[in-house]
């Protein structure tokens, strides 16, 4: 699976990432990131949508990441170690995560496990 065509997709390291960035609203100035990684419920698929309502509609500049095959550097949602780029919770306003049965490596964890230590919304 591949991003949608609209909004920034940014490629580092073998990172997929989605990026929005919001307008005038209520969100502006707000960031928000999402966190997808399931194979049933096709976040993958819905979170990117949801950004760009949250950036359009709303003003919130909007972070999508992703569950990556390592090897082919694509989406795949049936990836259960590996969702890089959640450094990007380090400067969230918000987290929404759709995620389920995920085993991630604790390089990638600390930075979940930060988020909810400071108190922050999910």
């Amino acid at each position: 699976l591949l991003p949608p065509a609209s909004g920034g997709r940014q490629a580092r390291g073998g990172e997929l990432i989605v990026k929005y960035a919001g307008g005038e609203g209520p969100g502006r100035g707000k960031q928000v990131v999402l966190v997808s990684g399931d194979e049933e419920y096709r976040s993958e698929e819905a979170l990117p949508q949801l950004a760009k309502i949250l950036a359009r509609h709303h003003g919130f500049n909007c972070t999508v990441l992703f569950a990556i095959d390592a090897q082919t550097g694509t989406i795949n949602p049936n990836v259960q170690h590996n969702i890089p780029g959640l450094e990007a919770l380090q400067t969230a306003d918000l987290m929404i995560i759709f995620v389920r049965f995920r085993g991630l490596p604790d390089d990638q964890m600390r930075h979940l496990d930060a988020y909810l230590q400071a108190g922050k919304p999910v």
